[in-house]
């Protein structure tokens, strides 16, 4: 079987996968803040009433929180002005072997073989093939005809499992 299409990745698209997948920053984002908030609570507002010492932390939380997340995300748009590469129109072709992915603005070809795929995330409107811990390739459902997707989805499938059963 080969499917083949045509889709694009937004810039919308590549950051909001970038930033869903880094679930594992937030964790130590959230803990590193709790423990800030810890201090500046045992520091500062010993003399302050029990609602007053509540609702600070809340907003000293959100705040320190909400600028890790903003730092991250302008990280990632730094990473994308300096990689352009990694967003637009590309072709998509999944066949036996494994996924080709061409970028027709430089007609630059990637190949992985269906041995580097760990693992298969399939998402409301991308099917996400985890290379490695540190790649990750979004394959958009709208590059492909409606009435291919769930074959393709089926296909995906099944080609991970029979490689793991080896």
């Amino acid at each position: 079987m080969t499917y083949k299409g045509k889709g694009t990745l937004s810039l919308k698209d590549s950051l909001f996968l970038n930033l869903t997948l880094s679930t594992n920053k937030y964790l130590i984002y959230a803990s590193f803040t709790m423990f800030l908030c810890f201090i500046i609570f045992m520091l500062f507002m010993g003399d302050y009433t029990v609602s007053r010492q509540i609702g600070l932390s809340i907003l000293i939380f959100l705040f320190i929180f909400s600028s890790f997340i903003l730092n991250e995300a302008i990280s990632l748009i730094k990473s994308v002005k300096k990689f352009p590469e990694s967003i637009g129109h590309r072709v998509f072709i999944i066949d036996n072997e494994g996924l080709h992915i061409t970028q027709p603005s430089n007609d630059e070809t990637k190949f992985f073989s269906w041995n580097e795929v760990e693992s298969l995330i399939n998402r409301k409107n991308f099917w996400l093939l985890r290379l490695n811990n540190q790649q990750i390739k979004a394959i958009p459902h709208a590059a492909f005809k409606e009435s291919e997707i769930q074959e393709i989805n089926h296909f995906l499938v099944n080609k991970l499992e029979s490689k793991t059963r080896f």
